[in-house]
């Protein structure tokens, strides 16, 4: 007995290709602070209605850049938080003690449980005693690429840093004019089974959105859990992509890791990562991002400025389009990252494809410079596709996700309509052939080819259905996509007219 209703099997293979939209609205999945609203959607174009709604942490950070740089509304889903934030050791500047080469005697330790991911630092910018004043410090939350706060303790000895979950407590002492503490906070987390339960809140959502950013550290086992959860969606008509991000390089004392050490853990741990028609994307690589919300450049994935783009652009742009301009709001340190061995000027790693590649041919999205042009551009909006899949970019999965769609809004018209077959075959009347396939083909010109999103479509109803047995008729939807340029070969040379000139006259 066949299934009723509209089956949709998306093929891959098409392209033999060989092994190595406007105003698109975004679905956030995260953990915030707020109690009481995980797995409610929220769609907004206000980032305030979102901290107002689920509170601080990564999540409404995220959703807050995705909406201020497409300028398009988004989606936001809370995510449960199943492992909290947590803050290192305090160190005074890099001695790994919490001795202080200026010879404060406060100690300062941090209490709470972080909300985000924070390189806390804490620096003395009026000197006194502690307990008993004057003491001034400065608190920045991005390792001092700005400072949030200017804090006048007074007589106090501790104090509570808004909005992020954490306390500093300092010890009675001297504190010398910039001296400072630090310490690295890591952000909560979700879990797989939080974040299925975020995503299944989305199945009866009204709001489409094109794809889901997942914000927050993914290793291969969860992106192989997001890919899991895409034939839930496709079942109930949500026709979408995941977007992660691996791990940053870890960073602070006796703990930081190389960059090579770093792209070499991560390429192993996504090696034999296969997700079938390439519905999960993950980037590599973190950097310093304005944040909308208070201005810190904190240290972001790549996924965050990659899924804000993908909210500004039609569905068949290339994220990588050179002519869309740098990658905003990353800010990169005063020295160049992309020159050899040239330091970063802070410490932190800035993965840069044209200087250390790698993660490009591992199937990462990653950044890479061009020579002339300022910032970083995404290299290759690469999905975690198996070899030789169609669906090794972003914007191919988009457009072929599109015709899903479309194909079923057309198709779920004609369920239980009748069609006419032959007396003598019992196939299809060509007339009623025609007009299915005709109407199906005039929804995929009008949304898709006349737009510029593929090259062509061609559809097809098949002929030879035996509908009277089956109730069923196939259709074919064959669709060339856009060829996007990833390479120019010019030819420069020095030419001599009068030499052209004498050969012409010698062959006259």
């Amino acid at each position: 007995m066949t299934t009723q209703g509209i089956n949709i099997n998306v093929q891959d293979g098409g392209l033999g290709q060989t092994p190595p939209g406007l105003g698109n609205v975004l679905a956030v999945v995260g953990v915030a602070s707020g109690t009481g609203q995980t797995n409610k959607p929220i769609t907004t174009s206000n980032p305030a209605a979102i901290l107002t709604n689920n509170g601080y942490g990564p999540g409404p950070q995220a959703a807050a850049l995705v909406i201020n740089d497409s300028g398009n509304p988004a989606i936001f889903v809370q995510a449960a938080t199943v492992t909290n934030g947590t803050v290192s050791a305090v160190q005074g500047n890099f001695e790994g003690t919490s001795t202080l080469p200026g010879g404060s005697t406060t100690v300062m330790t941090v209490t709470g449980t972080p909300l985000d991911t924070y390189y806390l630092r804490v620096q003395c910018s009026l000197a006194g005693t502690v307990g008993t004043g004057p003491v001034q410090i400065l608190i920045s939350l991005d390792y001092g690429r700005t400072w949030l706060y200017t804090v006048n303790l007074g007589t106090s000895t501790s104090y509570a840093i808004p909005n992020t979950g954490l306390t500093l407590n300092f010890s009675v002492g001297t504190f010398v004019l910039g001296d400072f503490f630090w310490a690295f906070c890591k952000e909560p987390l979700w879990s797989d089974a939080s974040v299925a339960s975020a995503v299944q809140s989305l199945y009866g959502y009204p709001t489409t959105f094109l794809d889901i950013l997942v914000v927050g550290d993914a290793a291969s086992g969860d992106c192989t859990s997001f890919g899991a959860l895409l034939p839930g969606l496709a079942n109930v008509r949500k026709y979408t992509t995941f977007i992660g991000n691996a791990r940053d390089a870890l960073w602070g004392g006796a703990s930081t890791e190389t960059e090579f050490a770093w792209m070499s853990a991560i390429q192993t741990d996504y090696a034999s990562v296969s997700i079938v028609n390439g519905g999960v994307g993950i980037s590599a690589g973190h950097y310093n991002v304005i944040s909308p919300i208070d201005q810190s450049q904190y240290r972001r994935p790549l996924s965050w400025l990659a899924a804000a783009r993908d909210s500004a652009v039609a569905i068949q742009v290339d994220l990588g389009r050179v002519s869309d301009g740098a990658l905003a709001p990353m800010v990169l340190p005063a020295s160049n990252p992309s020159i050899p061995n040239s330091p970063s000027g802070d410490g932190f790693i800035y993965h840069d494809e044209s200087v250390n590649p790698g993660l490009d041919a591992s199937r990462f999205m990653a950044c890479w410079s061009l020579a002339t042009l300022p910032g970083l551009y995404i290299k290759n909006p690469n999905l975690m596709a198996g070899a030789g899949s169609d669906y090794n970019w972003l914007q191919h999965r988009h457009v072929i996700m599109s015709a899903a769609q479309l194909a079923y809004a057309w198709g779920v018209q004609k369920l239980s309509g009748t069609v006419r077959v032959s007396a003598q075959t019992g196939f299809i009347l060509e007339v009623d052939r025609q007009k299915l396939q005709n109407g199906l083909q005039s929804s995929l010109n009008t949304n898709l080819v006349q737009p510029g999103a593929v090259s062509s479509i061609t559809v097809t109803v098949s002929g030879t259905d035996n509908i009277l047995t089956t109730s069923t008729i196939s259709v074919t939807i064959a669709v060339v996509p856009l060829g996007y340029i990833k390479a120019i070969n010019i030819t420069i040379l020095f030419v001599n007219p009068a030499i052209a000139a004498v050969q012409t006259q010698a062959g006259g």
